[in-house]
């Protein structure tokens, strides 16, 4: 992703388009009827996925925006090729345009679980078998690298009892790597110990350690998925937004695999820190329950819990611990506590999607792959 900074002076439409006025760059944004350029509504605040597909002798950019060729001036420097998530800032004659920051980032992320159909589960089936084995000739730099990565999320996965340290190790590797005087913990963020895994087997042919090209391909895909996942928690926040968190957890013994999300109320850590209350959401793919979606709220010392399921059997069985399960949270100081269950045919993805829409504050948009 680029700066926020803005695109500005659309001045062509699509192929054959008329030239239009230039837009008034004084005074903020106004909320007029949007116009259609060619064809493309820019409704005021709805996001694109645009690609520079030329550099005019003039400066200016041609971009691909939904299928169609639009020239734009840009006050960002930008090369063929480059991508991004652009928001409609001002709806005129000529829309303003600028790139769509944290917005941009959800989008990016919401598209690549659409149209990349990542499985984290055969990424790790993948470590797993490749793990432990004797390095092939030329591959031990590879295999080493393998047997890290499959020991460090072995050793950072949960198991039957919570593990705060766990889940903070898993947080730092995620985000960059944690170093310390006696040793290095994580030298490197995991998305870059995975892509460096990838690049090694590409390179070693028949020597590979993981010989299905699907497995190669699942980690390469895992390591995307989680590197658009750190780009959603870098970017700051805006005021309009409901300030939250996402991160991937594993589960001992490839009982599956799954993100959690931390968020505040919409009124923010900015309100009475003593009345404001957190979310913590749960998106799961276990390996016995399947698909699980489960959302607590906490305000005070008030916790109210409500746990979805994608099948009536999954639901019989986790009833059945909720007695356990509310005793459990009760001992840890919260009162009073409350947790329900239901089935629903929205697995655990429709249910992240809705739920970074709406922390996001996004209106529907089209999440359409520029590339195809």
């Amino acid at each position: 992703m680029i700066e926020s900074k803005k695109i500005a002076d659309i001045t062509t439409a699509a192929k054959g388009g008329q030239p239009a006025a230039k837009p008034q760059m004084t005074g903020p944004a106004q909320k007029v009827t949007a116009p259609s350029l060619s064809g493309i509504d820019f409704a005021l605040g709805k996001l694109f996925k645009a690609r520079v597909v030329l550099i005019e002798a003039d400066g200016r950019v041609v971009l691909d925006l939904e299928g169609r060729e639009m020239t734009a001036k840009s006050l960002t420097p930008l090369k063929v090729g480059d991508e991004f998530w652009l928001e409609v800032k001002k709806a005129d004659q000529v829309p303003l345009l600028a790139t769509a920051g944290r917005k941009g980032a959800i989008a990016e992320l919401l598209r690549f679980f659409l149209f990349d159909s990542p499985q984290p589960a055969k990424a790790l089936e993948a470590l797993a078998g490749g793990s432990g084995k004797l390095p092939a000739q030329g591959s031990s730099e590879a295999q080493a690298l393998l047997n890290r990565i499959f020991q460090g999320i072995t050793e950072n996965s949960l198991g039957r009892e919570a593990d705060l340290e766990k889940l903070v190790k898993i947080i730092s590797w995620f985000h960059g790597g944690v170093q310390s005087e006696k040793r290095s913990v994580f030298p490197a963020s995991l998305m870059k110990q995975l892509n460096t895994l990838v690049s090694l087997m590409e390179k070693q042919g028949e020597g590979l350690i993981i010989q299905e090209k699907a497995g190669l391909a699942s980690l390469k895909k895992m390591a995307e998925m989680l590197e658009a996942m750190r780009s959603v928690n870098t970017y700051p926040v805006e005021k309009s937004d409901v300030p939250f968190f996402l991160f991937p957890c594993f589960f001992s013994g490839a009982n599956g695999w799954g993100e959690w999300m931390f968020s505040f109320d919409r009124d923010g850590p900015e309100a009475d820190q003593e009345s404001s209350g957190y979310h913590l959401d749960f998106f799961l793919n276990m390996s016995r329950l399947g698909d699980v979606h489960a959302h607590v709220k906490i305000k005070e010392s008030a916790l109210n819990g409500s746990i979805v399921l994608s099948s009536k059997p999954a639901l019989a069985h986790l009833e059945s611990f909720l007695p356990e399960l509310t005793e459990k949270v009760e001992n840890l100081g919260y009162s009073p506590v409350n947790f329900s269950c239901s089935v629903s045919r929205s697995g655990t993805l429709q249910q992240l999607h809705k739920t970074l829409q709406e922390k996001a504050g996004l209106k529907s948009f089209a999440i359409l792959d520029v590339t195809a």
